[in-house]
């Protein structure tokens, strides 16, 4: 009977063996006659070697140890474990494992032979000697010679460890007459290190104890094997040792088994008791599942997949295997189960990274349209923003260009349930200490799951904006705020991940916004650009007509009046045009000198004692009469100070100029009605006006009038005379002087130039000295004078403007002739020295004269009126400067003041 063979009908009707069938190592099953009743899937490959109904004792294996035994067959020897079974006194589960340690030594010398990565020589036992076969010497790092010439190379090398064993080994290999061995020891490498060696060894000539020896590295492997045993040992047993938990059902839905993994997620299965149903441990629930995977598996026969996920619990991994008999039919299941919840939860996280990463994509290539609003970009980041966090309200804001305060540009409160509108207090008040301002201008994220605790924190006032949570992040470029992205009202409390989605839209919201800025600013620069070229041409040409006009005069006249033969009351009216002309031609020089050096910074103000009363009528009596020819306009002035208080201290000579453009202006553009002319005082300021009842100035050229070229512009300007720079000269010079200047006008209703200065009065001292001063007369009798000056016709000009007061002048029309003048004269009470002269010029006559012992003053009259030439004339030794064409009036005062002081 029982060298018959074992039927698998024997087998019990449902075991632990069931279970075990389906596992992966190779299982046998014997009887208490240590007969082999059943093999598992695993050990097909071997099966052979394993046939149902051998006895295991056979092959001198003790079946009731549960000590590890080792079998060899065939040339192969394999490792049997007696596993743990709970009904271990009817059955026995052995586990087969081949040893493959064992295998490779029988198979070494194939190995050997086959492998080229070996060091091989030749040793004679009794001599010592080496012979190096083989050249590959890589893994122990000695030389050729080094082996060849090391007497025994293997004992010398090996440690001291290992060193008796291999003497012993070798020692035992030569006299047993065996062919063959092999051997595992340790030797030092050249590098000092350590190499773990596997050595065969073959006999060639045993009267002699020569052999052949083949050395091959196995550290790695020994490392790797140990590693292995190691791990081996801390296995526990099979089924505790999965991850799963796993469990063997009944038909009838009752536990059989259940692992260490299953008792864990389940502690209230007990396997001290019997028949506890999977629905009742599993589900906890008191009946059958209405799709309870054990039952479909039963019937179909297949392995069934299930993920179960709660909403704030784990998501679970279920599988259900059959297990099936020799007739193929299901015994049972075996149920595993495994948390997948961090790789749910990992793929969930990397489908909304996926499904932010495409929503910004496509709102990148939307707001990056140039034909977008900002408005529009608002309200589009507003959106994505909402629906990325979950939210119900927030805002988008950018800065506005003029008052660089955040603005809203887009707002939404689904809360409300109706059209949200922009009405929030904050948005006109900053004062008021709500959230958003408190938030305003911050260039960190804020993000606050407790809101309505903070406000109160804080002392802030609730609005609309006052939900339970809000996030709000900066949109920065450059380290400049460009605006704020504010969402509020969550489904959720905000974590850090809504803040890098909010990070990522205010990154695109701000290089938008920001390049939306830049493209305005370019087009208005192109547009300025383009405007400036175009009235810089007009001015150029504008330019060429206005010196033309008067140098056509003056040469044209000049032409005529050499006819002898013209009466003498022609000859005035020529002489008066071309006194005009020059006039005229001197004007737009004079202008075009002032403009540039405003430009440049080199206008510096001589600020002295001038009645402004007297200013504003020198200024009427300077614009040239003709003007005033046409009866229709009236004149008008307005001083609200008495001369004595009008004087002030004030660069005189600019305030005029400034005064002299805006009453020409206005004077050229009024054909009928009024010019007026004045100024008020006003919290020590002075309010100078210029009014007109003219043809007034277009709004459409408010914005360039003071601009330079901005008379060139087309329009009504063109049909009067000018070169358009009188105004930007005004601007320049009030400007230098402390003051605003700015007009009001329509067109066809006048205009009105307002520009202010400081008042600064003297004491009332000097004002009665200087009031005292303009009322006398000068007297230079027995005063001498030398006039230093080439040109005839500036010699006649000093002769009529000095002589009636006295004065005796001595000429001069060279440096060398001024010398000598000196020398003749040592009574000279003032030199008068022009700059430009023949022979020797005027700076170096000056020092000259210094070096004579002259200390009294020395004036230069020069038409180099630079400041440069200024400096030249003082350094050369001059007194004092004065500039060509020469003011009367200023320049007799100047005379005074050096010959009678």
């Amino acid at each position: 009977m029982n060298n018959q063979p074992i039927s698998r009908c024997n087998l019990p009707d449902f075991t632990l063996w069931n279970y075990l069938k389906v596992l992966p190592d190779q299982l046998i099953l014997l009887n208490h006659d240590s007969k082999i009743i059943d093999s598992n899937i695993s050990i097909s490959k071997i099966a052979n070697l394993f046939p149902i109904g051998k006895q295991l004792n056979s092959y001198q294996i003790n079946i009731s140890t549960k000590k590890t035994q080792k079998l060899e067959i065939n040339n192969h020897i394999f490792i049997v474990e007696n596993l743990p079974n709970n009904e271990n006194d009817k059955f026995f589960i052995f586990r087969i494992k081949e040893d493959e340690s064992k295998n490779f030594e029988d198979n070494e010398i194939n190995f050997f032979l086959e492998n080229e990565n070996l060091i091989k020589f030749q040793w004679n036992i009794e001599s010592g000697e080496n012979y190096l076969i083989s050249n590959v010497i890589s893994f122990l790092g000695y030389s050729k010679n080094f082996i060849e010439e090391q007497n025994d190379f293997l004992y010398a090398k090996a440690t001291n460890e290992y060193l008796p064993s291999l003497k012993n080994s070798i020692q035992k290999f030569i006299e047993s007459g065996e062919q063959t061995c092999s051997l595992e020891f340790i030797l030092k490498k050249a590098d000092g290190n350590f190499a773990n060696i596997n050595a065969f060894a073959y006999l060639t000539n045993k009267s002699s104890a020569t052999i052949n020896c083949y050395l091959k590295d196995i550290t790695e492997k020994k490392n790797i094997k140990e590693a292995l045993s190691k791990s081996e040992m801390e296995k526990s047993q099979i089924l505790d040792s999965m991850i799963d938990g796993a469990a063997l059902i009944a038909p009838d839905l009752k536990i059989k088994y259940a692992n260490k993994k299953f008792k864990e997620n389940f502690p209230n299965y007990n396997e001290t008791i019997k028949e506890q149903f999977c629905y009742k441990i599993i589900h906890n629930m008191d009946n059958q599942c209405i799709t309870c995977s054990v039952d479909k598996v039963m019937r179909s026969k297949k392995f069934h997949r299930t993920i179960r996920s709660s909403k704030n619990g784990p998501s679970v991994l279920t599988i259900t295997y059959p297990v099936v008999d020799e007739n193929n039919k299901v015994t049972g299941v075996v149920l595993t189960m495994r948390d997948i919840s961090e790789s749910k939860n990992t793929e969930k996280a990397l489908k909304k990274e996926a499904t932010i990463n495409k929503v910004i994509a496509e709102i990148s290539r939307e707001i990056l349209l140039p034909k977008l609003a900002e408005e529009k970009i608002a309200q589009r980041i507003l959106a994505v923003a909402l629906s990325l966090t979950k939210s119900s309200t927030g805002f988008v804001s950018s800065t506005d260009n003029k008052t660089k305060r955040l603005v809203w540009r887009a707002y939404e409160n689904y809360s409300l349930k109706t059209q949200a509108v922009i009405n929030e207090l904050c948005q006109t008040d900053t004062k008021i200490k709500c959230l958003n301002n408190f938030l305003i201008d911050k260039k960190k994220p804020f993000i606050s799951n407790h809101l309505k605790d903070f406000i109160e924190k804080n002392q802030l006032i609730e609005c609309k904006l006052t939900k339970e949570n809000c996030l709000m992040v900066p949109a920065l470029y450059n380290e400049e705020l460009i605006g704020q992205i504010f969402v509020a009202g969550g489904e959720r409390p905000y974590s850090e991940n809504d803040e890098m989605v909010l990070k990522q839209l205010s990154t695109i919201y701000a290089i938008s916004i920001y390049r939306k800025k830049i493209e305005s600013e370019l087009i208005a620069a192109k547009d300025l650009a383009e405007e400036s070229n175009k009235l810089k041409s007009a001015f150029l040409a504008n330019m060429s007509h206005e010196i033309r006009t008067p140098m056509n005069s003056i040469n044209g006249f000049s032409e005529l009046l050499r006819n002898k033969h013209l009466p003498v009351e022609t000859q005035r009216n020529y002489l008066d045009i071309i006194f005009k002309s020059s006039n005229q031609l001197l004007n737009i020089i004079n202008n075009i000198l002032d403009i540039s050096k405003l430009e440049v910074g080199q206008v510096t103000l001589n600020e002295r004692e001038f009645n402004i009363n007297q200013l504003i009528i020198d200024t009427i009596q300077t614009v040239t009469p003709d003007k005033f020819s046409n009866n229709q306009v009236n004149f008008k002035t307005s001083f609200t100070l008495s001369d004595f208080d009008a004087i002030v201290m004030v660069d005189g000579p600019r305030l005029q100029q400034v005064l002299t453009n805006l009453v020409s202006n206005a004077v050229k553009f009024t054909e009928k009605g009024f010019v007026e002319i004045g100024y008020v005082l006003n919290n020590n300021v002075l309010h100078f006006f210029v009014k007109d009842t003219g043809v007034g100035i277009s709004h459409q050229y408010h914005n360039v009038i003071f601009e330079r070229f901005g008379q060139a512009e087309e329009g009504h300007v063109r049909n009067y005379e000018g070169a358009g720079l009188g105004l930007p000269i005004c601007k320049g010079f009030v400007e230098l002087m402390g003051g605003e200047i700015w007009f009001e006008s329509d067109e066809n209703h006048g205009s009105i130039f307002k520009f202010t200065l400081p008042y600064k009065p003297l004491s009332k001292k000097i004002k009665s000295d200087n009031t005292l001063a303009l009322e006398l007369n000068y007297s230079w009798k027995g005063k001498k004078i030398l006039l230093v000056e080439d040109e005839t016709f500036s010699q006649n000009f000093m002769e009529t403007i000095l002589l009636p007061y006295g004065v005796k002048i001595v000429y001069a029309e060279d440096g060398f002739e001024a010398l000598n003048q000196v020398r003749l004269n040592p009574d000279i009470d003032l030199i008068l020295m022009d700059i430009r002269l023949p022979r020797l010029d005027g700076i170096e006559a000056t020092k000259k004269i210094r070096l004579l012992g002259f200390i009294k003053p020395i004036i230069a009259q020069t038409a180099n009126a630079l400041p440069e030439d200024r400096r030249a004339c003082l350094q050369a030794g001059c007194t004092d400067f004065v500039a060509k064409p020469i003011a009367r009036i200023e320049f007799l005062k100047k005379l005074n003041d050096y010959l009678m002081n």
